[in-house]
C-alpha cells in the first residue's frame, strides 16, 4: 500500500485512529522492523467512545544502513498485546543514504 521513504536520523509523526462503539480501553502499539524481529517502541492507551487519534514520533536510528525495513500499527483492545480483538497495518520503510 504505502512505501515511507527516509533517511537514518529523520523523525516520523505516525498516527494510529482508533474507532469504538463503546466505552472501551484500547492499546495503539508502533513497532518497527529494522531487520531481524519486530520490536514495539510505543503503546499509549486510553478508555474512550468515538474516535482517537494516538501520535507518536519515531527517529530511525542514524546508523541505520540503506535498505528495506517495516513499521507498524497494532490496535488492541483491554489488555497490551492481546491476541483477541487486535488488527495489524504494516508499511514498507525505504531508508536510504
Amino acid at each position: 500500500d504505502e512505501i515511507i521513504q527516509a533517511k537514518p536520523g529523520d523523525v516520523l509523526n505516525l498516527i494510529g485512529r482508533i474507532t469504538t462503539n463503546g466505552t472501551y480501553n484500547e492499546y495503539c502499539e508502533f513497532w518497527v522492523w529494522l531487520g531481524g524481529s519486530w520490536s514495539r517502541f510505543a503503546s499509549p492507551n486510553a478508555s474512550f467512545l468515538g474516535n482517537r487519534d494516538f501520535s507518536v514520533n519515531y527517529t530511525i536510528p542514524s546508523n541505520t544502513v540503506a535498505g528495506n525495513y517495516a513499521l507498524a500499527v497494532a490496535c488492541t483492545y483491554s489488555n497490551l498485546s492481546s491476541t483477541s480483538y487486535r488488527s495489524w497495518k504494516s508499511y514498507s520503510l525505504e531508508v536510504w543514504t
